[in-house]
């Protein structure tokens, strides 16, 4: 199966090429009056640069903690591209397998589903909590509500995830030694705190958009609209298996919670811009797919 890894990833990244193809001749990308301040052009690649580093440093976390395999950084960003590749396929899974495909001989089926189980249940905890924060200040600013939140998502942690992991233990009977290390306190908590990490860098790469073709010079409030909308439409999006990428449901629902924030036009524009900046910057990844010297370092 190694030899064909390659051509596993190409035929990817020609999907993922398709659906920004799809987009790009959309009627509701004929985006005008917009302005253009190159001064944010360094953070916004800064942030996104940190997003991806926070991500691959995650599923090396994971990967650690679940099978104790050790990769290196480039390795792991070559990882997260064929996820995000994967992603833009309906069914949300091809690029949990291609992942477990570049990971060849060195983990098992099984060992794979176990450190993307860890994975995938710590990304949508730190959402969650990034989220409730974001709604807090939002919404209410009284500090109670952010601690009472905080407080009730980590109390029902173990609750939920022993659930999740027994459910895991009907599918994969010869997991039993491997589930234990998912619910290990101190990995799972550094794999949390880097999907925090991940959604926060993500979402301010969204925030630092729109001063940037807006013109609207950010504030905390807008910023804290602009988390909200960001991890509640991806999540959202997450669950629509039926959208590759989650195109067309994340973005409604990242427009209609920024409705109390921005115009409805506005709205429209940031999301249709940041969905193409997140699939450009997803393509330009994939050289770590298609070139495997580099994830070696």
């Amino acid at each position: 199966m190694r030899r064909y890894r390659r051509y596993w990833f190409s035929l990817l990244l020609l999907a993922g090429i398709g659906v920004l193809a799809s987009r790009l001749a959309s009627p509701d990308v004929m985006l005008a009056d917009l302005v253009f301040e190159p001064l944010y052009i360094l953070p916004l690649v800064g942030f996104h640069a940190c997003y991806v580093l926070a991500a691959s440093c995650a599923w090396r976390l994971a990967l650690r903690g679940s099978c104790g395999l050790q990769v290196t950084l480039m390795e792991a960003v070559a990882h997260v591209a064929a996820l995000n590749l994967g992603k833009y396929v309906p069914g949300k899974v091809w690029g949990m397998f291609a992942r477990g495909m570049a990971l060849g001989e060195r983990c098992g089926p099984s060992e794979v589903a176990s450190a993307t189980l860890q994975e995938q249940i710590a990304l949508l905890h730190a959402g969650v909590v990034l989220g409730a924060v974001a709604a807090a200040i939002v919404i209410s600013p009284a500090f109670w509500l952010v601690a009472l939140g905080l407080a009730l998502l980590v109390a029902l942690t173990p609750l939920w995830l022993g659930l999740a992991l027994r459910l895991v233990e009907r599918m994969f009977k010869r997991m039993d030694g491997l589930l234990s290390r998912i619910a290990d306190p101190r990995s799972y908590a550094k794999v949390f705190l880097a999907h925090v990490c991940v959604w926060l860098f993500l979402s301010l790469s969204l925030t630092v958009i729109e001063p940037a073709v807006l013109g609207v010079e950010p504030d905390l409030a807008r910023t804290c609209w602009l988390i909200l909308a960001n991890v509640v439409g991806i999540t959202v999006g997450f669950f629509a298996v039926f959208a590759p990428g989650g195109i067309g449901v994340r973005e409604a629902v990242t427009t209609a919670l920024l409705l109390p924030a921005m115009p409805v036009e506005h709205a429209v524009i940031l999301t249709v811009l940041f969905r193409f900046w997140l699939m450009a910057t997803e393509l330009l990844m994939s050289i770590f797919l298609l070139h495997p010297r580099i994830t070696r370092i």
